[in-house]
This record gives C-alpha cells, structure tokens and sequence, in this order.
C-alpha cells in the first residue's frame, strides 16, 4: 500500500479524550501519528476514494501486563456513547484489528518464517464465540495467561472486545474465519 495523509477529526476527538477521562480512563493523546497496517488496511477497504477522517483509539495488546477484557469491552461501551450523544451529521464506523492467535518472532513459529498460528483451535472458538453473539463468555475466557497461550500478539484480542463493546449484543451480519492467518473478518450493521 502506498503512504497517504489521513485526516484526523479533532472535535470528536477531544470529546472522546474528555469522555473517557471523566469516566475513569487515562487516555493520551497524539495530534500527529504514523499509523501502520493494522489501520491502513482496514481504511483501504472501508474508504478506497479516501474521503473518510480517522480517530484511532490503541490498545495494549502486545506487553504485558495487558488490560482486563472486561475494561476493554466496558470501554467500547463507552465510546459508543459518546458517539451517540455527539451532535454532528457525520456517520461513523467502528472498526478492530488484531489477531486471535498470533505468534511474531517468537518461539512457536517454523523456522525461517516471521510469524505464525500457534493455537488455530482458539482461533475457530473465539470465531464461533463472535458468530453466536457470546460476548459475555468471550470476556470471561480472554485472560492474560489464555491470550499468550495463543501467540505473542494474541492480546490483540481486546480490540475486538472493545469493539464488541461498543455493538453490544448483536451478532455479525458476515464472518469469515482464517484459522490460517490467526483471526477472522467479521461486519456488524448498526441501525
């Protein structure tokens, strides 16, 4: 993918900062970012005519210790309200990324290679869990320790939380599994 300029949403984005602060989270703030992948390649299929601003919101899913599921799903929750009580025309998309099981680097890849699966097993369970509109199991089996069983990047899992947060109980209207890959690609309508 080539490098582009993306525009930020500054309003928004100083009413999430200060929503989330007054609800107990300590959020940082960046006004100039270099966003890699995990962002660009989502934005790419969502916004090909790149007419779409951006918010992103990271979680520490990589470096222990890592935040509880719960906190981040409470946080998805909290972001979708301050969204809905944001007073503008503009729509918005909520998107996650991020790997179920994930090993970069690590011990538990074949050799030569940079990256691997190293629990597809999880992979398909976390799938079925996000199909079947599980989120509170979901939450409850996302512990540290079972994350870094699936990989060293397996803590990417709290994004998706954090986004089932914010959908609530719905189910996904599409989702396709890569047990390959280590995740799944998965679409909620709001309404």
């Amino acid at each position: 993918m080539r490098n582009r300029s993306v525009p930020l949403l500054p309003e928004l984005g100083e009413r999430v900062l200060s929503g989330l602060t007054d609800r107990g989270y300590f959020p940082a703030r960046n006004a100039k970012l270099s966003v890699d992948h995990s962002i660009m390649v989502p934005l790419h299929f969502l916004d090909p005519g790149e007419r779409m601003a951006l918010l992103p919101i990271y979680l520490n899913g990589l470096v222990p210790p890592l935040p509880g599921a719960a906190r981040c799903q409470a946080l998805g929750d909290d972001v979708r309200a301050i969204i809905e009580a944001w007073d503008s025309p503009l729509k918005v998309a909520l998107v996650a990324s991020g790997s179920f099981s994930l090993e970069v680097g690590g011990p538990r890849i074949a050799d030569n290679a940079i990256a691997g699966v190293p629990d597809p097993a999880w992979v398909t369970h976390v799938s079925s869990r996000l199909k079947a509109g599980q989120t509170a199991d979901l939450v409850a089996e996302a512990t540290s320790e079972r994350m870094q069983r699936a990989g060293n990047v397996g803590g990417e899992l709290l994004n998706w939380i954090a986004l089932l947060g914010a959908v609530g109980a719905r189910t996904p209207e599409v989702l396709e599994q890569q047990v390959s890959l280590g995740h799944s690609y998965a679409a909620w309508t709001w309404s």
